[in-house]
């Protein structure tokens, strides 16, 4: 709980400075990770499937928070978290016991 709570805190001090370029940068990473897995067959179709539906949603959010120009900190926190759950999801499908065949 304390880990938490201090990501948290950290994660909202970094706010000011996570601008678009940050949430570019991200977002490619995370789907380098799935492109990496579904190559060396730790992510299977399904569950590539799955995390490129979240990285679609997360890129919507994105592009819905720069429509007017600036990211809010309320948006870059929302996105924040859901890039942080996308990246959890990423590791657990790439390490679960489940492969390609």
């Amino acid at each position: 709980m304390k880990t938490l709570i201090t990501t948290l805190m950290a994660t909202t001090l970094l706010i000011p400075v996570y601008g678009e370029g940050v949430l570019k940068q991200r977002e490619e990473n995370q789907h380098a990770r799935i492109k990496d897995g579904v190559k060396d067959g730790t992510v299977t179709k399904k569950e590539d499937a799955k995390l490129k539906q979240e990285q679609h949603q997360i890129h919507q959010d994105v592009k819905a928070a720069h429509a007017d120009g600036k990211v809010t900190k309320k948006e870059a926190v929302h996105i924040t978290r859901e890039q942080d759950k996308a990246s959890r999801d990423i590791y657990k499908q790439k390490h679960d016991a489940q492969n390609q065949k």
